[in-house]
């Protein structure tokens, strides 16, 4: 498992690898590849043997791409991206399944938050909103909440959002069946 580690708008992007205790700078300014900048908020995941940044807040980034690093050859990759890309700009839960990323909620102005949930096909590049079938139990708008994939379901856990008069941190629990019925099962909602 591996973390990114970047500082607010500046130069010095860096992966951590656990096993290995070590850091290894991925943005080597004296290369002549394609450097990210350095961005919080944003989500990232590997999907299959490469990492994928979406969004975050920088100085000046915007426009609907994603990042891909790959650590074989130790190059960035900006990947255009088309579909129903999400609106969300930061605080995005994300989590991968096979060859797929998925993006849930997130900050789209501020005070503004999204109740979305999209996926990427990193085959293709191009984005999907997975639409529940049932309008029940749709967790509420958030940033900040965390995702992972577990089998068939998408699980998000937390964040801090709810409706445009009232903003709350919450531990709510939502289980989205990818496979099935693509509904949404609320296992826990206490604010």
């Amino acid at each position: 498992m591996s973390h990114i580690i970047g500082a607010r708008c500046g130069t010095k992007l860096m992966l951590y690898e656990r096993e290995k205790q070590v850091e290894v700078l991925i943005n080597d300014p004296t290369s002549h590849s394609y450097i990210p900048e350095s961005r919080f908020d944003h989500c990232s995941s590997f999907v299959g043997k490469n990492l994928y940044v979406h969004r975050g807040v920088s100085c000046s980034f915007s426009g609907p791409v994603v990042e891909e690093y790959d650590p074989q050859s130790e190059r960035w990759n900006r990947r255009s991206t088309t579909g129903d890309v999400p609106e969300a700009k930061s605080g995005i839960a994300c989590a991968h399944r096979e060859n797929k990323l998925y993006t849930f909620g997130g900050e789209i102005m501020p005070k503004l938050c999204s109740n979305v949930l999209s996926e990427l096909d990193t085959s293709s590049m191009i984005w999907s909103t997975l639409s529940p079938r049932d309008q029940q139990n749709v967790p509420y708008p958030r940033k900040d909440a965390a995702m992972i994939s577990f089998k068939d379901y998408l699980v998000v856990f937390g964040g801090f959002g709810g409706t445009s008069i009232t903003k709350v941190w919450t531990n709510e629990v939502s289980l989205f069946d990818i496979k099935r019925s693509k509904k949404y099962m609320l296992i826990q909602s206490l604010h």
